[in-house]
């Protein structure tokens, strides 16, 4: 699995559900939700995009 692929598509969630720029969004953010996802991923089987997607809105939900 391509890491910087996946900050990718956890930086678009991020913006997606906060409606905000950028900016706000850390490396260390994104390393935390990467290494959660990577550890979901192989205890679960949705697919990358869902598992993403529902991961960040958690975190959003919950955290930020």
């Amino acid at each position: 699995m391509d890491g910087q692929f996946v900050k990718q598509m956890i930086k678009r969630a991020l913006m997606q559900y906060r409606g905000e720029h950028e900016q706000w969004i850390t490396a260390d953010m994104l390393d935390k939700l990467y290494e959660q996802i990577v550890t979901e991923q192989l205890n679960d089987d949705r697919e990358l995009h869902e598992l993403v997607q529902d991961i960040v809105y958690e975190y959003v939900t919950n955290y930020a």
